[in-house]
């Protein structure tokens, strides 16, 4: 039998599948026009917004292993550096995509 005991769900998985899936819908999209100032400093953002998102991700594993009272009392900092770089790495990705050429 196997133990599922380290094969956690969570609410996280399908969060992440939405905002794939928004993102993924936008594929082959024609970007016209001019990208304005926030997307122009989105740009340069990026690829550092999807470091953050997966190393603070993957990294709660090994910590959480050493430190497991300390990551538990800081959840609601990890919720949010999760929440927001997630998104914050699709906008970024499509801001320099936007803006690829014509720098």
């Amino acid at each position: 039998m196997i133990d599922f005991k380290f094969f956690g769900g969570g609410f996280f998985p399908p969060i992440i599948a939405f905002v794939g899936g928004l993102a993924g819908a936008q594929i082959n999209r024609h970007l016209a026009g001019q990208p304005a100032r926030l997307t122009q400093f989105a740009s340069k953002l990026w690829p550092w917004s999807l470091v953050i998102f997966v190393g603070w991700t993957l990294g709660q594993f090994p910590f959480g292993y050493f430190f497991n009272d300390f990551l538990k009392s800081i959840m609601y900092v990890s919720l949010l550096v999760i929440l927001t770089s997630l998104p914050l790495s699709v906008y970024t990705a499509y801001a320099y995509d936007a803006s690829v050429g014509r720098d």
